[in-house]
């Protein structure tokens, strides 16, 4: 079977929909997704909507949490918005109270059997839910993930991806749908095959425009939203 494995779309639907779309041509069926469905951009209705008709198994990240904040403590919302943006806002208009209840009382990490492999996604760490781990990580970090000692240990979180392998063993980051920080732009994410057992980095192009003029629009005074999108590679 095949799994796409995603993390970070961040209200990101458009990018969404170009990984989606290559994922169902390749017979993907189940999404694995770890964490920050939200935060940053303003289409999470869209995300929601483009994801209904598959199975998915997810957990929260740190911006699910800090819509938990930004709902329960008013006093810290300008602060929030003033450093990510009118995106939990919008959540908060828009969607239905089941769908934030069911998007913030997801859990921190999922563990299984899939298709005969044992699988743990986490959105930081096995050990911390917001740490981040980057692909030049020390190789003592490295070790510690690996004695989990899973087929597939899947992370989230620092959205740059990247794929650690042993003896057929993964770690594997699938970077950011929504908005690498790599500076190579596209929608990036990872195919496992289950039945071939292995895993590859994928990075879809798609045309940032309209996300781009959302963030003119909502945010145009938080120039990154739009700066990390398009600088040094423009799809």
């Amino acid at each position: 079977m095949k799994y796409a494995i995603l993390s970070d779309i961040h209200g990101n639907a458009e990018a969404l929909k170009s990984v989606v779309a290559i994922a169902s041509a390749e017979g993907v069926s189940v999404f694995l997704i770890a964490g920050d469905f939200m935060g940053y951009y303003y289409r999470l209705d869209k995300v929601l909507d483009i994801l209904k008709d598959f199975q998915v198994y997810a957990i929260r990240g740190n911006h699910e949490d800090m819509f938990v904040d930004w709902l329960n403590n008013p006093s810290k919302r300008v602060e929030l918005e003033r450093k990510y943006g009118q995106s939990f806002s919008r959540n908060y208009q828009i969607l239905t109270k089941e769908q934030l209840n069911s998007l913030t009382g997801l859990p921190i990490q999922f563990e299984a059997v899939l298709s005969g492999q044992s699988v743990l996604m986490c959105h930081g760490t096995p050990w911390e839910h917001d740490e981040y781990i980057y692909p030049d990580a020390p190789i003592d970090i490295i070790n510690r993930i690996f004695d989990y000692n899973k087929d597939i240990l899947i992370m989230g979180h620092s959205h740059y991806p990247v794929i650690w392998e042993r003896d057929g063993r993964y770690i594997i980051n699938p970077g950011s749908v929504g908005q690498p920080r790599d500076r190579k732009g596209g929608a990036c994410w990872a195919l496992w095959d289950s039945e071939k057992k292995s895993a590859a980095l994928r990075r879809e192009k798609y045309d940032v425009s309209a996300v781009v003029d959302d963030c003119n629009l909502f945010n145009p005074e938080i120039a990154y939203l739009k700066d990390v999108l398009t600088r040094g590679y423009n799809s």
